[in-house]
């Protein structure tokens, strides 16, 4: 994989993987929008916009790892939860009063596994669905609509966030290495997963992906309204200012301004709008991780579904 030195705000998103077919409609910077709505959401959230969104269900799809912190999992033997992955976003919706269903995919597991789990849920669904997803989640997004494409009609939207869309060096570096990567099968194993789960994280691996079906996945941008929102969170000097922070700062040494787990350039798909924020890790986007970062997450979710609605009737 080829490393490159990016600021944060360069519009690379293919800059590991230069020869990858790059779509003839770019994506638009919406950046400056998300910063504006995220400013006056709680009064522009009103009674008609709110009646719009209870037209639509959301469906919560979950990433890597994240059965841990959505229902007690089994690891090495024993009952571990870790906390409420899309809390806020559950309640926010609970009190916006719009129907949602967190998807009960195996988060230990791979895309096409996943997304047999996630195409019966839009089948399910008597209103036209949002998918909303984080991180991995967006993968198994992709993998349900590429390969029902029939679905592509009930969908009307995808909000993706920190979805690593050309893997991550993280994975890369797990896999690389013999020790971290029976630890990671062993551990993936006693959670009722595999190591594939894993390694369809690689970066290599999601180049090939993205190469391999880009026409379909090109069907999909050019079909459904798709925003992508990516972060980073700059290094602080002696100071713990996120729990990914020796993540973060191994990716940042490659070059990569990243949110602790995916660089910012791997969140963005090509084709799709993409919001890019500063100071955000990969966790407290969708949950608690302590006194560390904070983040509004309810206002997160208001401002994403806001801005779907809001660049939906622009179009």
């Amino acid at each position: 994989m080829s490393q490159l030195s990016l600021a944060a705000g360069d519009q690379l998103p293919l800059v590991t993987a230069p020869l990858l077919p790059v779509p003839a409609r770019p994506g638009r910077d919406l950046t400056a929008d998300f910063k504006a709505v995220w400013n006056t959401v709680d009064r522009d959230l009103g009674a008609d916009k709110i009646a719009e969104l209870r037209g639509y269900k959301v469906i919560l799809v979950p990433g890597f790892l994240s059965n841990a912190a959505t229902r007690p999992v089994n690891i090495f033997g024993m009952q571990v939860e870790l906390g409420r992955y899309f809390g806020e976003q559950m309640s926010t919706l609970e009190g916006l009063g719009v129907e949602y269903k967190l998807s009960a995919i195996e988060s230990e597991e791979t895309p096409a596994y996943n997304a047999k789990i996630i195409a019966a849920d839009i089948e399910a669904s008597d209103k036209p669905v949002l998918l909303l997803a984080h991180s991995k989640g967006g993968l198994d997004i992709m993998e349900a609509l590429i390969t029902r494409k029939d679905l592509l009609p009930k969908v009307k939207g995808i909000i993706t966030i920190q979805t690593p869309y050309f893997g991550s060096p993280i994975a890369d570096y797990i896999l690389d290495g013999s020790v971290l990567g029976r630890l990671a099968a062993r551990l993936l194993k006693s959670m009722g997963g595999t190591i594939d789960s894993l390694s369809s994280l690689d970066t290599r691996k999601r180049q090939a992906y993205y190469r391999d079906n880009f026409a379909a996945i090109n069907e999909v941008v050019n079909t459904v309204p798709i925003l992508t929102f990516g972060t980073w969170k700059d290094n602080v000097a002696y100071r713990l200012d996120t729990v990914l922070k020796p993540l973060r700062n191994a990716m940042l040494q490659m070059g990569f301004p990243n949110d602790g787990e995916v660089p910012v350039y791997s969140t963005i798909l090509p084709g799709a709008d993409f919001v890019k924020l500063e100071g955000v890790d990969h966790f407290v986007s969708v949950m608690r991780t302590g006194p560390i970062l904070q983040y509004d997450r309810p206002r997160l979710t208001k401002t994403l579904l806001l801005l779907f609605l809001t660049d939906k009737h622009a179009k």
